[in-house]
């Protein structure tokens, strides 16, 4: 007990010198410590949302395209080796139920596939077949992103296709590409959507683009211009007379389509 006492009396000189430090401060000085302490507070937030995202696997949509396409047979190698978590649709049925658990084909070639984002899986039955449109397009090949310099032209003249198949009228496609810090996966993919009608007038903005083989490297310079380095996300609309037309911007262009079921 004594002990205990004496702890106290020691250190309480301690505390006392603290306020009385922090209370001689100037206001200034009282404002510019108060600054630095909100600045750590925000900066060790930003460390542990950083290190929980670092934590989520970025790795799903490879797996998939290695796996679970080809895999259409029964006993094949990806399927009966437990390599593919997400089997086509035909395996698994036609059921709602199961459309999350599985892997919709949209089209595919040599070098690329398509295949329905999930997120189409939240739009219930009653929901017009065309009014929600959301698929991937996806290299066969790995690469990671926007920043790959190994990116393939090809792969928005292939969405570009997959997407007037299924969304009318063409002025209504739009096709998107998230830059690296604002992605859920490493693996590129293309989304294939629709622009919003509120957006137009900003999509409008566009660098015109005649062919789709140079969106890549329209893309690059506009970035360069704008001081964006190798992170910035691309997004590609039909131009009303010029063909097509490219956006890049710092932030997801997600903003501009319909990303999620209406």
């Amino acid at each position: 007990m004594s002990a205990f006492r004496s702890s106290r009396v020691f250190f309480q000189p301690e505390v006392n010198g603290a306020k009385s430090s922090y209370q001689s401060l100037s206001n200034q000085a009282r404002s510019e410590t108060l600054q630095l302490m909100v600045l750590a507070i925000a900066l060790s937030f930003s460390i542990g949302t950083s290190l929980a995202n670092a934590g989520e696997p970025r790795d799903r949509l490879l797996p998939v395209v290695t796996h679970c396409i080809a895999d259409t047979g029964v006993g094949t190698t990806g399927a009966t080796a437990g390599l593919c978590k997400s089997p086509r649709q035909d395996q698994c049925g036609a059921k709602e139920s199961c459309c999350s658990r599985t892997t919709q084909v949209w089209d595919e070639n040599a070098d690329f596939v398509a295949i329905r984002d999930h997120e189409m899986c939240r739009c219930t039955a009653s929901t017009p077949s065309n009014s929600f449109i959301h698929g991937l397009a996806i290299p066969r090949s790995k690469v990671t992103g926007v920043e790959d310099k190994a990116r393939p032209d090809g792969i928005w003249e292939f969405a570009w296709k997959v997407a007037a198949a299924r969304i009318q009228p063409e002025s209504e496609v739009a096709l998107f590409v998230n830059p690296a810090d604002d992605r859920t996966d490493d693996q590129l993919h293309v989304h294939i959507t629709r622009v919003r009608t509120n957006s137009m007038n900003a999509v409008s903005s566009g660098r015109p683009l005649a062919t789709l083989s140079n969106t890549w490297m329209v893309a690059r310079e506009m970035a360069n211009e704008k001081g964006f380095r190798d992170d910035y996300g691309v997004l590609v609309t039909k131009h009303p007379t010029e063909g097509f037309r490219v956006l890049v911007d710092r932030k997801s262009p997600r903003r501009y389509v319909w990303n999620t079921c209406p």
